[in-house]
């Protein structure tokens, strides 16, 4: 009778012992999955914290480092597109020129320059991206074009 006790018990520990190595296991797999996807957001943000970062310190298109897809990955991954204009320059920088029309207003962005002493050279070729926004100030769309003169 006392083995018969001692059988129970020790089936008892046992099958306690697994069902907690099996839920550890399994929360060690959602806590991995977790890492990942907080992993790839964070890298994510970092690369386009380093796009803004970039086409901020490129102000001009003198460094050349400017990119019509740099632009699209900052307006997608922040969601500018129907936001306004203080948004979108919070993400964008200050912009180079701005022109108004019937619409609303387009702001330029340089992104090549030939410049001379860190200055845009007036007389020499440039391209910029135009961003159109309507006349409350939301952001139209993601331009298709650079315009190169």
């Amino acid at each position: 009778m006392f083995m018969l006790e001692k059988m129970g018990l020790f089936n008892i520990l046992f099958a306690t012992t697994l069902c907690t190595f099996v839920s550890c296991q399994t929360n060690k797999s959602r806590n991995s999955v977790a890492h990942l996807d907080s992993l790839v957001s964070y890298n994510t943000e970092t690369k386009i914290n380093m796009y803004e970062d970039i086409w901020k310190k490129d102000s001009c298109g003198c460094l050349k480092m400017r990119t019509a897809q740099m632009a699209d990955s900052i307006i997608t991954n922040n969601n500018l597109i129907g936001k306004d204009t203080l948004a979108f320059i919070a993400h964008m920088g200050k912009y180079n020129k701005k022109e108004n029309n019937q619409e609303g207003f387009i702001l330029i962005y340089y992104i090549k320059s030939t410049c001379l002493d860190g200055a845009i050279d007036d007389n020499a070729d440039k391209s910029w991206i135009r961003f159109s926004f309507t006349n409350d100030g939301k952001l139209k769309n993601i331009p298709e074009e650079i315009v190169i003169e």
